[in-house]
């Protein structure tokens, strides 16, 4: 254990709150590797979280193990995310709910576009602009597929166990409908507009980027149909995108996932980023 301890260090993040709008302060946190070790500037992945959740201080081995694989990382809670009180979780509620808000794809991916861009220049020498990452699981592979439509920020992605159309979705998950009716408002068969606009699988097109989808086919809260829609679009589209499907897992494959899959899962989340981050891209193993 000592052996392991010397040969190994544990990297602080740094906080980092950014002014997005008047008023509105989002926390982050910013992770460097060894600047001995990786020379710089880094590559950056921006890691978001699931629905309903916050990050803070606190351990992640995910985190840890990426600054060790020389990327450092921002992590944020913008608006939509728990821990700041109601009305800041409930600003990504759609116009027609209970608590109106703009709803998802909106005041939640100008947060995340603005502090990166604030994080990118407070480290001009640290970290690379042009090879920036982004990745998330749940409403995380929600945003992370809307950000990829929305900027040309990011060099590459990684979705997993999203909600890509929230049509389907309503009828074939293990919330509908009472999920989708408080953030939504009407159901998808008094209002199916509002359900296709909060998805992000209708900005397929915009999406140039390689994208890796990861689901599990057990997925109940997000079926494996969400992720095959999502591949399909792109493929029709010939766009650089690659489908993992885990089987045997729920929606919880990193966290509570068997430890073969787990240990695989954050293998391939390292080598999908460390080839299309690297210095000229190309793809993993390219």
């Amino acid at each position: 254990h000592a052996a392991y301890r010397a040969g190994r260090r544990l990297h602080e993040p740094a906080h980092h709150p950014v002014e997005v709008a008047p008023g509105v302060t989002v926390d982050a946190w910013v992770t460097l590797p060894d600047a001995g070790r990786w020379p710089a500037p880094h590559p950056l992945l921006v890691c978001l979280q699931g629905g309903g959740t916050q990050f803070g201080a606190h351990w992640s081995h995910e985190l840890q193990l990426l600054a060790a694989s020389g990327f450092a990382t921002l992590y944020l809670n913008a608006r939509g995310s728990a821990g700041y009180g109601d009305a800041w979780q409930r600003a990504v509620c759609g116009p027609r709910s209970h608590t109106p808000g703009r709803g998802w794809g909106h005041d939640d991916v100008r947060d995340v576009e603005t502090v990166l861009d604030a994080v990118l220049a407070a480290h001009p020498d640290r970290l690379d602009r042009a090879r920036v990452g982004v990745q998330g699981g749940s409403y995380g592979g929600l945003v992370t597929t809307w950000l990829l439509a929305d900027s040309d920020r990011f060099a590459a992605g990684w979705a997993e166990r999203g909600p890509y159309d929230l049509v389907g979705l309503a009828g074939t998950n293990d919330e509908s409908p009472w999920f989708f009716e408080a953030y939504l408002g009407p159901t998808v068969v008094d209002d199916p507009a509002a359900y296709w606009a909060a998805s992000p699988l209708r900005l397929a097109r915009q999406i140039t980027a390689p994208l890796c989808i990861v689901h599990s086919e057990q997925d109940l809260r997000c079926p494996v149909q969400q992720a095959e829609e999502l591949f399909m679009a792109l493929k029709l589209l010939d766009r650089p995108v690659e489908l993992l499907r885990f089987p045997g897992e729920s929606h919880g494959l990193s966290r509570t996932g068997s430890p073969v899959h787990r240990r695989q899962r954050l293998e391939l989340l390292v080598d999908w980023f460390a080839g299309w981050l690297a210095p000229g891209g190309g793809g993993p193993q390219a």
